[in-house]
């Protein structure tokens, strides 16, 4: 597993582990892009897809936006499996 500058999606940021897994859990259930729930001390952050180019995850984005009480788009490291 490597890193790279990237993207992805916060659509959940709260104290609720229980109510960041089930936003998880709704999103896992409408689409087929990468998602976590991570602790991020004091709150629980749900983020989605990983992606490289800003103009792919714009474009989720404006596909999600609505859909979730929070949807901003990180731009930070991102973990990924490299292609052999």
């Amino acid at each position: 597993e490597a890193t790279t500058k990237g993207y992805h999606i916060l659509i959940f940021n709260g104290d609720s582990r229980p109510k960041a897994e089930g936003i998880k859990a709704k999103f896992d259930a409408e689409y087929s892009q990468y998602s976590e729930v991570v602790w991020d001390e004091p709150n629980f952050k749900v983020f989605v897809g990983l992606f490289i180019s800003k103009f792919d995850c714009m474009r989720f984005y404006d596909s999600i936006k609505g859909k979730f009480q929070t949807t901003i788009v990180v731009n930070e490291k991102i973990h990924y499996q490299p292609i052999p």
